[in-house]
């Protein structure tokens, strides 16, 4: 289980700030929320495959940076840390199809280097996490279409704010609290002839604006990993879909070293993956909001938008503590509790926030992610270093 004593990072305060002004709710009772309204003006919005168009401000363009190509991954496993050559992790191969994504169970080095800019103290403690199952994840952050089909209303629609959405059905659904995207995975699970992973009672339904919706929730397994229904990831699965193999702060390079804590800096490798702060088009708005899913360049796995476009659920409870390394299938238990975690970046967000090993705790009540789902396939066989067939190597 986690070790040591909770810290508030130093990127949750910054964040905090951006997102207080902006009605999203951190850590405390939801209450005082607004939702955002998209009812669109006719002539206003318009999202398209090439959503820069239109845009309102000269934004450099993600094809059009002095980025290299992304980091060539070994396909046969691979030492990916050399601070940790007993870690041996798999080859990186994509293995997509149905829009899931295949991930094999494998070792990986969670959290960054003590010489990243605005890395947390505790709570990026590099750890070595073996995953020992293999499991499949969402491509792509759930959109508004699939989120259309349980016939709930869209969350990220619903009432004024001082920050705009887009409407778009490939867009992400976005507002969404924890409980929510639980009872989404339930629905799926159900809808698939799936075991439903959570047993949700004793709810306290949403008022008009969704503020307040809650329920008691028990897992239907022994731990996340033996649910085999629909499930958000855990922070760990996570992190090591997300990374795909490599080691740097951007899964598509190195963070710039001219990048500030709280600056909006343009970043090339950055932009070509993600939608954030420097890159987003106003789309004809005065605002910048999410962009339509899959559009920019994947990782070696196949994923999409895992940096930027809108902050991610994960079944996790507890941010700003370090995890016992070795750590084997973390944070397994389902703790009911209120406090939750979120990975990735919005689409406002700034460089530093936008790197993979950020977290952020959430009042789980509180609209304010939203979500790719998960699930365990079964039993898988992480490799060894008898697997290691050709000298280490180390991912950028």
């Amino acid at each position: 289980m986690t070790a040591l004593a909770p810290e508030v990072t130093a990127p949750f305060a910054l964040v905090l700030m951006a997102c207080t002004t902006s009605g999203h709710s951190f850590g405390g009772s939801p209450t005082g929320d607004t939702e955002p309204s998209f009812s669109q003006q006719p002539g206003s919005q318009s999202i398209s495959s090439n959503p820069s168009t239109g845009s309102d401000a000269a934004l450099p363009s993600p094809s059009a940076t002095s980025a290299g190509p992304l980091p060539e991954l070994p396909g046969v496993p691979f030492i990916s840390n050399p601070a940790f050559p007993d870690c041996v992790h798999p080859g990186v191969n994509k293995d997509c199809r149905d829009g899931w994504c295949r991930i094999p169970a494998g070792c990986y080095v969670y959290g960054s280097p003590e010489d990243e800019l605005d890395r947390a103290k505790y709570d990026e403690r590099q750890a070595r996490v073996t995953l020992t199952r293999d499991f499949e994840i969402q491509a792509t952050e759930v959109t508004q279409e699939a989120w259309l089909e349980t016939g709930w209303p869209v969350p990220s629609v619903l009432e004024d704010s001082s920050i705009s959405h887009c409407t778009a059905p490939e867009c992400p659904v976005n507002r969404t609290s924890w409980y929510w995207a639980l009872r989404y995975a339930n629905w799926l699970s159900e809808q698939r002839g799936l075991e439903a992973c959570f047993e949700m009672f004793e709810c306290k339904e949403a008022t008009e604006d969704w503020l307040d919706f809650a329920c008691k929730v028990e897992l239907r397994a022994d731990t996340i990993y033996d649910c085999h229904g629909y499930r958000l990831p855990t922070s760990g699965e996570w992190e090591y879909a997300a990374r795909a193999g490599t080691t740097t702060s951007y899964y598509s390079g190195p963070m710039r070293s001219t990048s500030r804590s709280g600056s909006c800096d343009f970043n090339p490798e950055l932009a070509r993956v993600a939608w954030y702060c420097a890159n987003v088009p106003n789309g004809g708005t005065p605002r910048q909001m999410e962009q339509p899913v899959g559009l920019l360049e994947p990782n070696a796995w196949g994923l999409y938008d895992v940096l930027g476009n809108a902050n991610e659920w994960v079944m996790d409870h507890l941010a700003g503590v370090s995890w016992a390394d070795p750590y084997p299938d973390p944070e397994g238990e389902l703790v009911d509790t209120r406090s939750g975690v979120a990975r990735n970046c919005a689409f406002f967000g700034w460089n530093t926030l936008c790197r993979v090993a950020q977290r952020l705790t959430a009042n789980r009540a509180s609209r304010f992610a939203g979500f790719r789902l998960a699930r365990t396939l079964g039993p898988g066989t992480p490799p060894t270093l008898a697997d290691v067939r050709e000298p280490p190597e180390t991912a950028r």
